[in-house]
């Protein structure tokens, strides 16, 4: 296992977000369309449930086998700096709307059913693999699989992105009264579960035919996501309540570590950290509230 370490890249974040927004307008009508009869529960990360199908064609492998042999090591091979047999291609965003086998699957599911459900991770990981000749595949999740196992629900709306059902309040630098809940690494990994589920599942549908890339959101960026106006809003309370803040980064740093862990133990071959907001920060803040995060993540995972 190793880390594609950290990937903090302002300029293809501002990218795919135009791109994003290309497409959003391109199935703007068509996703009003579509999630107009759809149930609230079903958009949210707490109460969306796992789909159950009958006779969907990846049900029946078995995930308890061992995994196929890797036949591309090109990206493994760049990251441990040894001279690949090609220079390896991948995207961060391989399964997503430009891609109309994804559209057909999101028009019957919500993202949080299809992240929930291993047999649609599975199958939208595999769409941009048996489409492009890609290098790696990464699993269809999110880096907001966090914040709802501590509280903090987020619906994933058509045409606008994430949208946070309840936000952190933080007015004072009590440390003995913390506005997250403190998880084990076991309750972690057993409230994730399905993100795991859906990483076995997956390993074994690719074949062995590129790498498995598993992922998470950084400390600082899910306490921007966590804060009322993102992450403006975090650095607002960084200067007002600075040993609050840490005790929050520690925890969500807990929170990714476990998780990490789990991805590893269920089969992935390669880790990512998106600390994508901390480009948002001064250098200062950055080695005084994250950093100290980062290199915890390194050393314990």
């Amino acid at each position: 296992i190793f880390f594609l370490w950290p990937i903090i890249s302002i300029m293809s974040t501002t990218l795919l977000r135009t791109i994003d927004q290309l497409i959003s307008l391109a199935t703007q009508s068509e996703s009003k369309q579509n999630e107009s009869d759809v149930s609230p529960s079903r958009l949210d990360a707490i109460h969306s449930q796992r789909i159950q199908f009958d006779n969907h064609p990846l049900s029946s492998i078995d995930v308890n086998a061992p995994f196929p042999p890797l036949q591309n090591q090109t990206l493994l091979q760049a990251a441990f700096g040894k001279q690949p047999d090609h220079i390896p291609v991948w995207l961060h965003r391989q399964a997503g709307r430009y891609m109309q086998e994804f559209r057909d699957v999101r028009n019957k599911y919500t993202f949080f059913e299809i992240c929930k459900t291993p047999e649609l991770v599975a199958q939208v990981t595999l769409q941009p693999i048996n489409a492009f000749a890609l290098d790696a595949s990464i699993v269809f999740s999110d880096i907001l699989v966090i914040p709802p196992i501590l509280g903090l629900n987020v619906s994933m709306q058509k045409g606008v992105g994430p949208v946070m059902q309840k936000t952190l309040l933080i007015d004072n630098n009590d440390l003995t009264q913390p506005v997250l809940p403190s998880l084990s690494a076991e309750e972690v990994r057993s409230k994730l579960s399905y993100v795991y589920e859906g990483i076995k599942l997956t390993r074994h549908a690719l074949q062995g035919k590129v790498p498995l890339i598993g992922f998470v959101g950084g400390p600082f960026t899910l306490f921007a996501y966590s804060m009322p106006g993102r992450a403006s809003g975090a650095k607002k309370a960084m200067y007002q309540f600075p040993e609050k803040c840490k005790q929050v980064l520690r925890t969500f740093t807990d929170a990714v570590i476990a998780h990490l862990v789990g991805q590893c133990n269920a089969g992935a071959q390669a880790l990512e950290v998106f600390e994508s907001n901390a480009g948002e920060l001064s250098p200062n803040m950055f080695r005084e509230f994250v950093m100290p995060e980062l290199k915890r993540i390194y050393v314990e995972v």
